[in-house]
């Protein structure tokens, strides 16, 4: 099982100052750490809209970092690539740029806690043990359409029924889905809900047999951070 490494984990808190991962275990100095770093980025926001705005680069490069830690770490080329298909489609580009990256194989197993990471979903997806539809496929970036069924090979299925078990009985996992919202500071304000867990309306879950139907492209999506849409745009809307 691939997971994410703490000193990653760290230098994503460090830029963003929100935990995107509150199920995973952090030891006490980790936590004052995040809670500093909070604190420091709360002063030096307020110093900023009290002396000088920032800069552009600035708010796109953190649009930037959020996305790309949001889906595990993709290439920046790879989202400017899906931004301009999302350019075609009808209706608002950013709704269809992030509906349509939740039709990764990845994140459809990520979203439905099949899997604790991006990084373990690319593992098993890469060792041909996910199906679509009783066919093995390994692209993690296979494009999911509405009535597809996802599974797992027979081989693994107990292995990773103890995994999913294990995980969302785990105290850490426990207080999250308790938590009502993120880590972010008082002073940051979300332009829409944040949540660490949530049922994926979009997604038939089955626990028992370990299978996913997708239903349909979400047009309402939830995240344990603020999206800065406008950023956003110009970030991955090049050429």
């Amino acid at each position: 099982m691939t997971k994410i490494s703490s000193p990653f984990r760290m230098k994503v808190l460090r830029k963003i100052g929100v935990s995107l991962w509150p199920w995973r275990h952090m030891t006490l100095k980790q936590v004052e750490k995040l809670d500093k770093i909070v604190q420091k980025q709360s002063k030096q926001t307020s110093l900023l809209e009290r002396k000088k705005k920032r800069t552009q680069f600035a708010y796109q490069l953190q649009a930037k970092q959020i996305v790309k830690a949001l889906y595990g770490n993709l290439n920046t080329s790879y989202f400017i690539s899906f931004y301009k298909k999302s350019l075609k489609m009808i209706g608002k580009s950013n709704i269809n740029f992030f509906s349509q990256l939740e039709r990764r194989l990845d994140c459809i197993l990520y979203r439905a806690n099949f899997v604790t990471s991006f990084q373990e979903a690319r593992q098993v997806i890469s060792h041909q043990k996910v199906c679509v539809n009783t066919v093995k496929i390994n692209k993690p970036g296979y494009i999911v359409k509405p009535g597809d069924i996802i599974s797992f090979v027979s081989d693994i299925k107990d292995t990773q029924a103890l995994s999913i078990t294990n995980f969302l009985n785990r105290p850490a996992t426990i207080k999250a889905l308790n938590d009502k919202g993120s880590l972010q500071s008082k002073n940051n304000r979300a332009l829409s809900p944040t949540k660490v867990f949530y049922k994926p309306v979009h997604l038939e879950i089955n626990y028992h047999t370990l299978t996913i139907v997708y239903l349909y492209t979400p047009q309402q999506l939830y995240y344990p951070v603020q999206l800065p849409l406008q950023h956003i745009a110009r970030v991955f809307n090049k050429g």
